[in-house]
């Protein structure tokens, strides 16, 4: 008896089911529809998938003048990147109004060729230390996903595919030069057969070069990556990945603003208020992934996964804190930190397709994880003798002086070592009954513990908690489908997030707090034409985010102080007439509210910081086979607030993005501009300033490309 049609797109195939990047690779050659794997674990076109879901191919990853997966990402809708500079090695994505920070950095879990990518120090990874030239790939999956990655999925997840090679030889080269941020860039892929039957591979290496718009926000960064995929036999398939970052930069710090948005007197759009020397980032991580993958039979295949992760960062630390009541002197907290992280994965998974009837099939996941991590830390805080300030270098924003080197006080250095395991199990199902109904469900179950010792003092302290994350999903397929010329679908799915944050308050303490946590529910409409060239999705959406882990001021440390409520309609639309023009519009309408606040009750119903409360993109893309072509793009946003109490109001922003392309051959030149309209806005924030401080997006820039492939 035949599989339902639905279930023969999302039942793994012999032999690549579950090595995802080859899979979708062989995939988008033949089938015109995009197939994820992200949410379920399962190959599943996204048209029939039961959450929100976005795939980037082709130039779409590396549009005119991309530098990073910001640009990848603008186009999508309900996201936007917070970026603390022009192009850091650390940047935050908010997806649906929550958005990655220092405090768990969980809110979007990312994936790189499906191993969950996580630190101690910043909860997710830095951004810019991930391979964006080697990405050929990307899926935006919105709403939790911890019952199939565990922690770090409050909002959503993005998976990141490197190229997985090809049988034929093939190389692509990028040069960028960008004015106004004086950034040089280039990178090389080369990628083809190898000479062992049925291997590719494909070898990526990039570097960056920039002085930055700012003083003292120049950059060098540098990466390779190596992806080797080999079927041993028929059955047996091996995928390994490694990978290199380096980098060292400047980093700036967020200007002083007033209640209404604008700059403090004395600092201008391009002001750099880190102390000289004092704000530089010094990192280096490796990266290695084995993924292998057994096929029993045409329905079963054992999946074992193996990573390894190591970092080693220097960060000296300098910005803006507390100014005194007179304003126009800031003191800014100054430390060295050295550290030191690493991580092991290993899982395994078991996936079985099945079929009850002639009009019943599904597919079913199962495995286990364990992940240990470990990060030691050094930190050493700097500060101005005689100074009237606990801590910090004080400095007159009139004049902008401070204090000679020869007056800072460095202080004792602290040292800690962290551990922490993380255990998980999980089970999730598809299954589809008369090619019209699907339905998704799964689960998982985490324990995790963390350990700390002060290596200064002695002191030693754990903690340990678990966490058990249900998801369930609906697809009601109205008319034709993916394949046809026409499809409906009503979709509805709900879901809980987990992320455990954990913080050392004296000695090796670590306060033992409630894991954060989230809970979607998520109901819409997808609509597809002439089989995929005109798509529509209209999602509304409630996301709760529940215990959420903030500064008591009356206890004085980290505590489970609020809750958090977004509610809103997201509605996105592509299409492509003639085959090189193609459109996309999409809208975000939203309302954010700060539910309970247990340490400031009187922020309560406030709007939750730095969340616009409307965010629309437009564009068109032109690309023929040769000849000339471009693109332009429109991104607007609401304005919102720097800081809970809702004081301090921050702009919204016109951002206007174009470029002229001309292609002969295999090579493509071409000219560009971001931020057309000069528009003066924030990119980021910095809480917890009592003056309000953010980060200066970047101004308008002009650059060329060029693009030659093999």
């Amino acid at each position: 008896m035949p599989l339902p049609r639905r279930i023969l797109v999302s039942a793994a195939t012999l032999c690549c089911s579950l090595c995802p990047s080859l899979a979708l690779a062989q995939e988008s050659a033949s089938e015109p529809v995009d197939v994820v794997v992200t949410g379920t674990r399962v190959r599943t076109a996204a048209f029939d998938s039961a959450t929100d879901v976005e795939v980037i191919t082709g130039e779409r990853v590396h549009p005119a003048g991309g530098k990073s997966f910001r640009e990848s990402l603008v186009g999508v809708t309900g996201v936007r990147l917070n970026a603390r500079g022009e192009d850091p090695t650390f940047s935050g994505i908010e997806v649906r109004g929550l958005s990655t920070n220092a405090t768990s950095g969980a809110n979007a879990l990312i994936l790189l060729d499906g191993i969950p990518q996580r630190r101690l120090s910043f909860g997710g990874p830095y951004m810019g230390a991930l391979p964006y030239d080697a990405v050929s790939r990307i899926e935006l999956v919105k709403g939790p996903l911890s019952s199939q990655y565990g922690r770090g999925s409050l909002a959503g997840a993005i998976q990141l595919f490197t190229h997985p090679g090809s049988e034929t030889f093939g190389a692509r080269a990028r040069m960028l030069h960008e004015l106004v941020t004086n950034t040089q860039r280039g990178s090389l892929s080369v990628y083809g057969p190898l000479p062992l039957e049925d291997t590719t591979f494909s070898v990526t290496g990039s570097g960056t070069v920039s002085n930055g718009w700012q003083p003292r926000s120049n950059a060098r960064h540098g990466d390779v990556y190596v992806h080797v995929s080999s079927y041993l036999t028929l059955c047996d398939h091996v995928r390994l990945t490694v990978g290199y970052y380096d980098a060292e930069e400047q980093s700036v710090s967020p200007v002083l603003i007033d209640e209404d948005g604008d700059r403090l007197r004395g600092i201008d759009r391009d002001a750099n208020l880190a102390v000289p020397d004092q704000n530089a980032l010094d990192i280096a991580e490796t990266r290695l992934g084995i993924n292998y993958t057994h096929d029993f039979s045409p329905t079963m295949q054992l999946g074992v996964t193996v990573a390894r992760w190591a970092a080693d960062t220097g960060w000296k630390m300098g910005r803006p804190s507390d100014a005194p009541g007179s304003g126009t002197v800031v003191t800014r907290p100054a430390r060295d930190l050295d550290w030191e992280e690493s991580s092991w994965l290993t899982e395994i998974q078991l996936q079985e397709s099945y079929q009850l009837s002639e009009d019943i099939a599904g597919v079913v996941t199962g495995g286990v994880s364990g992940e240990i991590l470990r990060w030691d830390s050094t930190v050493q805080n700097i500060s101005a003798g005689g100074s009237t300030f606990a801590e910090g270098i004080p400095i007159d924003l009139v004049n902008m002086d401070e204090p000679p080197r020869s007056a800072w006080v460095r202080g004792a250095a602290t040292t800690r070592e962290t551990d922490e395991l993380d255990r998980g199990v999980f089970i999730s199902d598809t299954t589809t009954f008369y090619d019209r109904v699907t339905v998704q469900g799964g689960l998982r179950y985490d324990q995790y513990r963390r350990s700390q010792r002060n290596l200064s003092t002695g002191d030693d302290s754990s903690v340990s908690d678990s966490a058990l994350s249900p998801a369930a999903g609906l697809v009601l397929h109205l008319l034709g489908g993916a394949r046809k010329e026409l499809g409906l679908n009503l979709y509805g799915s709900w879901g809980r997030g987990f992320s455990p944050v954990f913080r050392a308050v004296s000695n090796a303490e670590i306060v033992e707090v409630d894991p954060e946590t989230s809970e979607s529910v998520e109901a819409g409409v997808k609509f597809q034409a002439w089989r995929g060239l005109l798509s529509a999705t209209v999602a509304a959406y409630q996301l709760d985010r529940k215990d959420v882990v903030g500064w008591n001021p009356d206890s004085l440390t980290q505590e489970n102080i609020g809750d958090w409520q977004i509610r809103g309609v997201e509605v996105s639309v592509r299409g492509r007439p003639v085959r090189p023009l193609s459109l996309f519009a999409g809208a975000t309408l939203r309302t954010t509210s700060i539910e309970r606040d247990d340490a400031n009750p009187q922020n309560e119903g406030n709007r939750i910081p730095f969340v616009s409360d409307i965010m629309t993109t437009l564009g068109a893309s032109y690309a023929p086979d040769a000849g000339l072509g471009g693109d332009v793009g429109l991104r607007t946003l609401d304005g919102s607030f720097a800081d809970d109490a809702n004081r301090i109001h921050l702009p919204g922003a016109w951002l206007l993005d174009a470029s002229v392309s001309y292609r002969w051959r295999e090579m493509t030149v071409t000219g560009f501009t971001k931020n057309l309209l000069d528009a003066d806005y924030y990119s980021a924030v910095f809480q917890g300033v009592r003056n309000g401080a953010a980060f200066a997006g970047t101004p308008r820039t002009y650059g060329a490309a060029l693009t030659m492939a093999y």
